[in-house]
């Protein structure tokens, strides 16, 4: 019985580091969110984790009638292959903090909106750990001093700005 009772709280403990791992001081998010200006067509400029060689990736986020958002991932692949990936999210939470999970199949992720500018052409997107960060921008490229600020941030956050991958988009 006392062994039992010890996993539980070894369990609870990883959790919980887990959670407050993910969810750190250092992972800021976006205040006064608004889904409606997010929502619409995204070019990936740069991400850390995700599958091979990808290019000319580019997202659409949009809300259905059901209130569901939705979001619609399109890449070519270096075989020239197009890979399309369809994915539903969830805010977790208050809908004015760029806080959203996304339901899977094998496990759920967390994204957190860490930054956008005012008018919602470019953001920075932070995964549940370090390990996973996307820029997304409304045309295909980024003005330098956008990317400047965003690769300080995420360094700031405890990104290791090195491993970040640099979409083509052509």
């Amino acid at each position: 019985m006392k062994f039992k009772n010890l996993i539980i709280l070894a369990f609870c403990a990883l959790f919980l580091g887990a959670c407050a791992k993910s969810l750190s001081p250092k992972a800021p998010l976006v205040k006064n969110f608004d889904i409606a200006k997010f929502s619409g067509g995204w070019y990936e400029i740069a991400r850390m984790k995700g599958g091979g060689e990808l290019q000319n990736t580019a997202y659409e986020c949009f809300i259905d009638k059901n209130s569901t958002i939705n979001l619609l991932k399109t890449a070519k692949t270096s075989s020239g292959k197009i890979e399309n990936e369809q994915h539903v999210l969830e805010f977790a939470g208050d809908k004015s903090v760029g806080l959203l999970y996304q339901k899977g199949l094998i496990s759920d992720s967390l994204y957190r909106v860490a930054q956008v500018d005012g008018d919602y052409r470019y953001a920075l997107i932070f995964g549940a750990d370090t390990s996973e960060l996307y820029i997304l921008s409304r045309t295909k490229t980024l003005p330098e001093p956008i990317r400047i600020l965003y690769l300080k941030k995420a360094k700031h956050s405890g990104y290791d700005t090195k491993k970040i991958i640099w979409t083509k988009q052509q």
